[in-house]
């Protein structure tokens, strides 16, 4: 069974992932499943996913971004 701690990082996680996909309506579903894949095979913890898809949001001058733009921000 996980821990309350395990879920609460979970749905911060999902948070600020839902935060990306509602800042880049365009990218398709198939995009951020992938992306998701990445994130979770990368270990990001909650914080680490916040700083990133911040960054992203405030310094992506396109409609899009690559999953690397995500990735290159763990720590």
């Amino acid at each position: 069974m996980e821990s309350k701690e395990q879920t609460n990082q979970q749905e911060a996680m999902e948070k600020h992932f839902l935060r990306l996909h509602h800042a880049f309506p365009l990218r398709s579903a198939d995009f951020f499943i992938t992306l998701w894949q990445r994130i979770v095979s990368h270990g990001f913890t909650a914080d680490e996913l916040e700083n990133a898809v911040n960054h992203v949001i405030d310094t992506c001058d396109y409609d899009s971004f690559a999953v690397s733009s995500i990735i290159q921000h763990k720590k």
